[in-house]
Protein backbone atom coordinates (compact mmCIF):
# COMPACT_ATOMS: atom_id res chain seq x y z
CA UNK A 1 0.00 0.00 0.00
CA UNK A 2 1.22 3.75 -0.85
CA UNK A 3 -1.61 6.37 -0.61
CA UNK A 4 -4.89 5.04 -1.45
CA UNK A 5 -7.36 5.66 1.60
CA UNK A 6 -9.03 3.25 3.72
CA UNK A 7 -12.26 2.26 1.90
CA UNK A 8 -11.06 2.49 -1.49
CA UNK A 9 -12.29 -0.05 -4.50
CA UNK A 10 -9.59 -2.71 -4.83
CA UNK A 11 -7.13 -2.98 -7.67
CA UNK A 12 -7.13 -6.50 -9.13
CA UNK A 13 -4.88 -7.35 -12.09
CA UNK A 14 -5.74 -11.10 -13.96
CA UNK A 15 -7.78 -13.93 -13.43
CA UNK A 16 -9.54 -14.96 -10.00
CA UNK A 17 -8.51 -16.65 -7.45
CA UNK A 18 -6.59 -13.24 -6.71
CA UNK A 19 -3.31 -13.44 -4.64
CA UNK A 20 -3.33 -10.52 -2.29
CA UNK A 21 -0.10 -8.29 -1.98
CA UNK A 22 -0.76 -6.06 1.25
CA UNK A 23 -1.24 -6.69 4.84
CA UNK A 24 -4.12 -8.39 4.41
CA UNK A 25 -2.86 -10.84 2.52
CA UNK A 26 0.85 -12.38 2.03
CA UNK A 27 2.49 -9.94 4.00
CA UNK A 28 5.31 -10.44 2.37
CA UNK A 29 3.78 -8.49 -0.37
CA UNK A 30 3.04 -5.24 1.75
CA UNK A 31 5.27 -2.10 1.13
CA UNK A 32 5.12 -1.83 4.68
CA UNK A 33 6.57 -5.28 5.40
CA UNK A 34 9.21 -5.56 2.22
CA UNK A 35 12.38 -4.61 3.64
CA UNK A 36 15.68 -3.85 1.40
CA UNK A 37 19.04 -5.46 2.33
CA UNK A 38 20.68 -3.23 0.11
CA UNK A 39 18.77 0.19 1.63
CA UNK A 40 19.68 -0.54 5.07
CA UNK A 41 16.27 -2.84 5.92
CA UNK A 42 14.42 -0.18 5.51
CA UNK A 43 10.76 -0.75 3.90
CA UNK A 44 9.35 0.06 0.80
CA UNK A 45 6.60 2.41 2.19
CA UNK A 46 9.60 4.22 4.33
CA UNK A 47 11.77 4.65 1.54
CA UNK A 48 9.30 5.70 -0.49
CA UNK A 49 7.23 8.02 1.95
CA UNK A 50 10.90 9.58 2.43
CA UNK A 51 11.91 10.40 -0.93
CA UNK A 52 8.81 12.51 -1.29
CA UNK A 53 9.65 16.25 -1.85
CA UNK A 54 7.06 19.30 -0.66
CA UNK A 55 6.46 22.70 -0.97
CA UNK A 56 7.94 24.22 2.07
CA UNK A 57 11.37 22.16 0.55
CA UNK A 58 10.64 19.47 3.38
CA UNK A 59 11.65 15.94 2.71
CA UNK A 60 12.84 12.57 4.46
CA UNK A 61 9.68 12.54 6.07
CA UNK A 62 8.94 9.39 8.38
CA UNK A 63 6.09 7.46 6.48
CA UNK A 64 3.21 8.52 8.81
CA UNK A 65 4.39 12.36 8.01
CA UNK A 66 4.74 12.62 4.73
CA UNK A 67 1.69 9.66 3.54
CA UNK A 68 -1.65 11.01 2.19
CA UNK A 69 0.33 14.44 0.88
CA UNK A 70 1.14 15.15 -2.40
CA UNK A 71 4.56 15.52 -3.67
CA UNK A 72 6.14 17.96 -6.06
CA UNK A 73 8.55 15.06 -7.39
CA UNK A 74 5.15 12.53 -8.19
CA UNK A 75 6.44 10.89 -11.09
CA UNK A 76 10.44 10.85 -9.70
CA UNK A 77 9.12 9.21 -6.40
CA UNK A 78 6.33 6.90 -8.72
CA UNK A 79 9.43 5.72 -10.41
CA UNK A 80 11.55 4.98 -7.45
CA UNK A 81 8.39 2.73 -5.92
CA UNK A 82 8.74 0.36 -9.02
CA UNK A 83 12.37 0.05 -8.64
CA UNK A 84 12.11 -0.58 -4.97
CA UNK A 85 9.40 -3.51 -5.75
CA UNK A 86 12.30 -4.49 -8.84
CA UNK A 87 15.32 -4.23 -5.84
CA UNK A 88 12.98 -6.87 -3.37
CA UNK A 89 12.31 -9.34 -5.97
CA UNK A 90 15.91 -9.33 -7.13
CA UNK A 91 16.82 -10.00 -3.46
CA UNK A 92 14.62 -12.20 -2.44
CA UNK A 93 14.23 -14.67 -6.41
CA UNK A 94 11.88 -16.85 -3.88
CA UNK A 95 9.11 -14.93 -4.11
CA UNK A 96 9.06 -14.99 -7.40
CA UNK A 97 7.46 -18.40 -7.43
CA UNK A 98 3.89 -17.18 -5.60
CA UNK A 99 3.97 -14.51 -8.14
CA UNK A 100 4.27 -16.86 -11.03
CA UNK A 101 1.77 -19.43 -9.85
CA UNK A 102 -0.77 -16.82 -9.36
CA UNK A 103 -3.42 -16.80 -11.83
CA UNK A 104 -4.54 -12.37 -10.44
CA UNK A 105 -3.13 -10.15 -7.98
CA UNK A 106 -5.39 -7.97 -5.77
CA UNK A 107 -4.58 -5.03 -3.39
CA UNK A 108 -7.51 -4.59 -1.53
CA UNK A 109 -6.40 -0.97 -0.75
CA UNK A 110 -5.23 -0.06 -3.73
CA UNK A 111 -6.73 2.77 -6.03
CA UNK A 112 -6.37 3.54 -9.78
CA UNK A 113 -3.83 6.55 -10.33
CA UNK A 114 -1.83 5.85 -6.91
CA UNK A 115 1.29 3.93 -6.21
CA UNK A 116 0.11 0.64 -5.93
CA UNK A 117 2.20 -2.66 -5.01
CA UNK A 118 -0.26 -4.89 -7.00
CA UNK A 119 0.21 -2.94 -9.94
CA UNK A 120 4.28 -3.18 -9.45
CA UNK A 121 4.34 -7.07 -8.45
CA UNK A 122 1.91 -7.51 -11.61
CA UNK A 123 4.59 -5.83 -14.20
CA UNK A 124 7.01 -7.65 -12.15
CA UNK A 125 5.30 -10.72 -13.22
CA UNK A 126 4.97 -10.43 -16.29
CA UNK A 127 8.10 -9.56 -17.26
CA UNK A 128 9.34 -12.98 -15.72
CA UNK A 129 6.93 -14.60 -17.82
CA UNK A 130 8.31 -12.61 -20.57
CA UNK A 131 11.58 -13.16 -19.78
CA UNK A 132 11.80 -16.72 -19.13
CA UNK A 133 13.13 -15.87 -15.75
CA UNK A 134 16.34 -15.30 -17.15
CA UNK A 135 18.38 -12.58 -15.11
CA UNK A 136 19.89 -10.29 -17.60
CA UNK A 137 24.01 -10.11 -17.57
CA UNK A 138 25.23 -7.36 -15.11
CA UNK A 139 25.54 -3.70 -16.91
CA UNK A 140 29.46 -2.57 -17.05
CA UNK A 141 29.52 1.11 -15.44
CA UNK A 142 30.50 4.09 -16.86
CA UNK A 143 32.92 5.76 -15.09
CA UNK A 144 30.87 9.12 -15.18
CA UNK A 145 28.29 7.28 -13.26
CA UNK A 146 30.31 6.35 -10.45
CA UNK A 147 30.54 7.93 -7.25
CA UNK A 148 32.93 6.75 -4.36
CA UNK A 149 33.48 7.57 -0.83
CA UNK A 150 37.15 8.68 0.06
CA UNK A 151 37.28 8.35 4.35
CA UNK A 152 39.23 6.53 6.84
CA UNK A 153 40.88 7.24 10.40
CA UNK A 154 43.25 10.17 10.88
CA UNK A 155 45.90 8.26 11.79
CA UNK A 156 46.16 7.05 8.66
CA UNK A 157 49.80 6.17 7.47
CA UNK A 158 51.97 8.68 5.63
CA UNK A 159 52.37 6.24 2.46
CA UNK A 160 48.67 5.57 2.56
CA UNK A 161 47.72 9.05 2.00
CA UNK A 162 49.90 9.32 -0.91
CA UNK A 163 48.37 6.34 -2.12
CA UNK A 164 44.74 7.71 -1.45
CA UNK A 165 45.80 11.22 -3.57
CA UNK A 166 47.36 9.46 -6.43
CA UNK A 167 43.92 7.37 -6.27
CA UNK A 168 41.42 10.26 -6.23
CA UNK A 169 43.48 12.18 -8.29
CA UNK A 170 43.71 9.09 -11.27
CA UNK A 171 39.61 8.69 -10.16
CA UNK A 172 38.79 12.50 -10.55
CA UNK A 173 40.85 12.11 -14.21
CA UNK A 174 38.05 9.15 -15.07
CA UNK A 175 35.65 11.78 -14.40
CA UNK A 176 34.23 9.39 -11.06
CA UNK A 177 33.07 11.95 -7.81
CA UNK A 178 34.55 12.00 -4.27
CA UNK A 179 32.10 11.61 -1.03
CA UNK A 180 34.26 12.09 1.97
CA UNK A 181 33.99 14.10 5.03
CA UNK A 182 36.36 17.17 4.99
CA UNK A 183 38.66 15.84 8.34
CA UNK A 184 42.09 15.34 8.69
CA UNK A 185 43.91 12.45 7.63
CA UNK A 186 42.30 10.25 4.56
CA UNK A 187 39.78 12.74 3.71
CA UNK A 188 41.75 15.19 3.22
CA UNK A 189 44.00 13.32 1.48
CA UNK A 190 41.70 12.35 -0.73
CA UNK A 191 40.24 15.69 -1.43
CA UNK A 192 43.82 17.04 -2.39
CA UNK A 193 44.48 14.40 -4.97
CA UNK A 194 40.36 15.18 -6.29
CA UNK A 195 41.54 18.33 -6.68
CA UNK A 196 44.66 18.64 -8.18
CA UNK A 197 42.98 17.45 -11.60
CA UNK A 198 39.60 19.39 -10.90
CA UNK A 199 37.57 16.38 -9.75
CA UNK A 200 33.89 16.75 -8.78
CA UNK A 201 33.11 16.02 -4.91
CA UNK A 202 30.51 16.10 -2.23
CA UNK A 203 31.88 17.21 0.96
CA UNK A 204 29.81 16.33 4.10
CA UNK A 205 30.22 18.29 6.88
CA UNK A 206 28.91 17.75 10.15
CA UNK A 207 28.36 21.50 10.76
CA UNK A 208 29.51 24.68 9.24
CA UNK A 209 32.66 25.82 10.45
CA UNK A 210 34.07 22.19 10.81
CA UNK A 211 38.17 21.96 10.61
CA UNK A 212 37.51 25.55 9.35
CA UNK A 213 35.57 24.65 6.11
CA UNK A 214 32.08 26.35 4.68
CA UNK A 215 29.29 24.91 2.59
CA UNK A 216 27.69 22.54 4.54
CA UNK A 217 25.47 20.33 2.76
CA UNK A 218 21.98 19.70 4.46
CA UNK A 219 20.90 15.86 4.69
CA UNK A 220 17.36 15.28 5.15
CA UNK A 221 16.12 14.34 8.46
CA UNK A 222 16.32 10.16 7.96
CA UNK A 223 19.76 10.93 7.85
CA UNK A 224 19.66 10.92 11.62
CA UNK A 225 17.72 7.92 12.02
CA UNK A 226 20.09 6.07 9.98
CA UNK A 227 23.29 6.59 11.92
CA UNK A 228 21.61 5.61 15.14
CA UNK A 229 19.81 2.20 13.39
CA UNK A 230 23.96 1.42 12.64
CA UNK A 231 25.76 2.95 15.71
CA UNK A 232 25.67 0.47 18.62
CA UNK A 233 25.79 3.43 21.32
CA UNK A 234 23.49 5.79 19.94
CA UNK A 235 21.66 6.72 22.82
CA UNK A 236 25.38 7.40 25.08
CA UNK A 237 26.08 10.06 22.17
CA UNK A 238 26.52 13.49 22.47
CA UNK A 239 25.91 15.77 19.97
CA UNK A 240 28.59 16.68 18.47
CA UNK A 241 29.31 12.93 17.92
CA UNK A 242 26.07 12.36 16.63
CA UNK A 243 26.62 15.18 13.45
CA UNK A 244 29.72 13.48 12.74
CA UNK A 245 28.14 9.93 12.63
CA UNK A 246 24.83 11.43 10.94
CA UNK A 247 27.39 13.43 8.18
CA UNK A 248 28.32 9.44 7.21
CA UNK A 249 25.00 8.93 6.52
CA UNK A 250 25.85 11.14 3.21
CA UNK A 251 29.20 10.26 2.33
CA UNK A 252 27.82 6.58 1.52
CA UNK A 253 23.93 7.24 0.45
CA UNK A 254 24.59 10.54 -0.69
CA UNK A 255 22.62 14.17 -0.13
CA UNK A 256 19.23 12.31 -1.05
CA UNK A 257 20.30 8.87 1.04
CA UNK A 258 18.57 7.31 -1.99
CA UNK A 259 22.49 7.24 -4.15
CA UNK A 260 24.76 4.42 -2.43
CA UNK A 261 28.44 4.73 -3.48
CA UNK A 262 29.57 2.36 -5.87
CA UNK A 263 32.46 1.83 -3.85
CA UNK A 264 34.37 3.01 -0.68
CA UNK A 265 38.02 3.25 -0.47
CA UNK A 266 39.19 3.91 3.15
CA UNK A 267 41.66 2.93 5.75
CA UNK A 268 41.44 1.34 8.96
CA UNK A 269 43.93 -0.32 11.39
CA UNK A 270 44.18 -3.59 10.22
CA UNK A 271 41.31 -3.19 8.63
CA UNK A 272 38.59 -3.52 11.42
CA UNK A 273 35.88 -1.96 12.13
CA UNK A 274 37.43 1.32 14.53
CA UNK A 275 36.75 4.84 15.28
CA UNK A 276 34.36 7.38 13.28
CA UNK A 277 35.33 5.24 9.92
CA UNK A 278 33.41 2.32 11.50
CA UNK A 279 30.09 3.88 10.85
CA UNK A 280 30.36 4.49 7.25
CA UNK A 281 31.83 1.00 7.05
CA UNK A 282 28.49 -0.37 8.87
CA UNK A 283 26.22 1.46 6.81
CA UNK A 284 28.00 0.74 3.36
CA UNK A 285 27.52 -2.98 4.76
CA UNK A 286 24.00 -2.76 5.69
CA UNK A 287 23.16 -1.25 1.87
CA UNK A 288 25.84 -3.69 -0.05
CA UNK A 289 28.37 -1.37 -1.21
CA UNK A 290 31.52 -3.06 -1.45
CA UNK A 291 34.48 -1.77 0.48
CA UNK A 292 38.04 -1.53 -0.74
CA UNK A 293 40.02 -1.12 3.28
CA UNK A 294 43.55 -0.19 2.47
CA UNK A 295 44.75 -0.74 6.35
CA UNK A 296 43.44 -4.59 5.61
CA UNK A 297 46.74 -7.28 6.45
CA UNK A 298 45.91 -8.79 2.91
CA UNK A 299 45.56 -5.36 1.14
CA UNK A 300 47.52 -4.74 -2.24
CA UNK A 301 49.47 -1.28 -1.24
CA UNK A 302 50.33 -0.39 -4.80
CA UNK A 303 48.55 2.14 -7.10
CA UNK A 304 48.21 -0.17 -9.70
CA UNK A 305 46.76 -2.65 -7.16
CA UNK A 306 44.90 -0.82 -5.73
CA UNK A 307 43.20 1.14 -9.27
CA UNK A 308 42.46 -2.41 -10.88
CA UNK A 309 41.02 -3.66 -6.88
CA UNK A 310 39.08 -0.28 -6.57
CA UNK A 311 37.88 -0.54 -10.60
CA UNK A 312 36.25 -3.93 -10.28
CA UNK A 313 34.32 -3.15 -6.72
CA UNK A 314 32.65 0.00 -8.43
CA UNK A 315 31.47 -2.44 -11.54
CA UNK A 316 33.87 -0.80 -13.96
CA UNK A 317 36.46 -2.50 -16.44
CA UNK A 318 39.67 -2.66 -14.27
CA UNK A 319 41.81 -0.56 -16.76
CA UNK A 320 42.28 2.61 -16.68
CA UNK A 321 39.41 4.06 -19.44
CA UNK A 322 41.18 6.84 -21.15
CA UNK A 323 43.37 3.90 -22.65
CA UNK A 324 40.11 2.46 -24.63
CA UNK A 325 40.14 4.79 -27.82
CA UNK A 326 43.23 2.04 -28.31
CA UNK A 327 41.28 -0.59 -28.65
CA UNK A 328 40.32 -0.80 -32.12
CA UNK A 329 44.19 -0.45 -33.24
CA UNK A 330 45.12 -3.60 -30.71
CA UNK A 331 42.56 -5.78 -31.88
CA UNK A 332 44.71 -5.27 -35.25
CA UNK A 333 47.18 -6.92 -34.01
CA UNK A 334 46.10 -9.03 -31.20
CA UNK A 335 42.95 -10.49 -32.28
CA UNK A 336 42.83 -12.21 -28.62
CA UNK A 337 40.78 -10.25 -26.56
CA UNK A 338 42.42 -11.58 -23.65
CA UNK A 339 45.78 -10.46 -24.68
CA UNK A 340 44.49 -7.15 -25.62
CA UNK A 341 42.90 -6.79 -22.08
CA UNK A 342 46.24 -7.96 -20.80
CA UNK A 343 48.18 -5.13 -22.71
CA UNK A 344 45.44 -2.45 -21.18
CA UNK A 345 45.96 -4.01 -17.69
CA UNK A 346 50.42 -3.58 -17.98
CA UNK A 347 49.35 -0.05 -19.34
CA UNK A 348 47.72 0.80 -16.85
CA UNK A 349 50.43 -0.40 -14.81
CA UNK A 350 52.89 1.50 -16.36
CA UNK A 351 50.50 5.09 -16.12
CA UNK A 352 50.33 4.30 -11.88
CA UNK A 353 53.93 3.50 -12.08
CA UNK A 354 55.16 6.90 -13.94
CA UNK A 355 52.93 9.52 -13.46
CA UNK A 356 52.52 12.01 -15.96
CA UNK A 357 53.20 9.29 -18.65
CA UNK A 358 51.74 9.83 -22.39
CA UNK A 359 48.37 7.50 -22.65
CA UNK A 360 49.81 6.84 -26.15
CA UNK A 361 53.52 5.42 -25.18
CA UNK A 362 52.20 3.43 -22.08
CA UNK A 363 49.82 1.28 -24.57
CA UNK A 364 53.28 1.13 -27.04
CA UNK A 365 55.11 -0.08 -24.11
CA UNK A 366 53.14 -2.53 -23.19
CA UNK A 367 52.16 -4.04 -26.27
CA UNK A 368 55.65 -4.28 -27.23
CA UNK A 369 56.71 -6.59 -23.50
CA UNK A 370 53.31 -8.59 -25.08
CA UNK A 371 55.08 -8.94 -28.79
CA UNK A 372 58.88 -9.46 -26.55
CA UNK A 373 57.11 -12.14 -24.73
CA UNK A 374 55.13 -14.10 -27.01
CA UNK A 375 58.17 -14.45 -29.11
CA UNK A 376 59.85 -15.72 -26.22
CA UNK A 377 57.15 -18.19 -25.55
CA UNK A 378 57.52 -19.30 -29.18
CA UNK A 379 61.33 -19.73 -29.05
CA UNK A 380 61.45 -21.87 -26.14
CA UNK A 381 58.67 -24.18 -27.78
CA UNK A 382 60.82 -24.84 -30.97
CA UNK A 383 63.69 -24.74 -28.78
CA UNK A 384 65.87 -21.93 -30.14
CA UNK A 385 68.47 -19.87 -28.06
CA UNK A 386 66.48 -16.30 -28.01
CA UNK A 387 67.96 -13.23 -25.59
CA UNK A 388 66.22 -10.14 -24.70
Amino acid sequence: MADSPSGASMLQYGQPPFFECSSKGDRRFSAFSAQIRARGNLSIETLYQAAKRFPDGSTGLSWRAAKGKAAINMDEVRALYGLLWDEYIAENPHLAEPLLAASGLSDVFGQDGHACQATELWRIRTQLLDAGREAPPPRILQDAEITYAGIGSRETPQYVLALMTAVAKLAAQWGWTLRSGGADGADSAFEVGCDAAKGKKQIFLPWDGFNDRRGMIQLPPLAAEIAARYHPAWPHLKQGPRKLHTRNVGQVLGRDLQSPANVVVCWTKDGALAGGTAQALRISEGYGVPTVNLGHPDAVLSLAGIVRQVRLAAGCLPFDPRLTPAIPQLEKHFPDQATVAGILDRATEIICGQGEVNLRQAVIEAAREEKLMAELVAAEKSHVGYSL
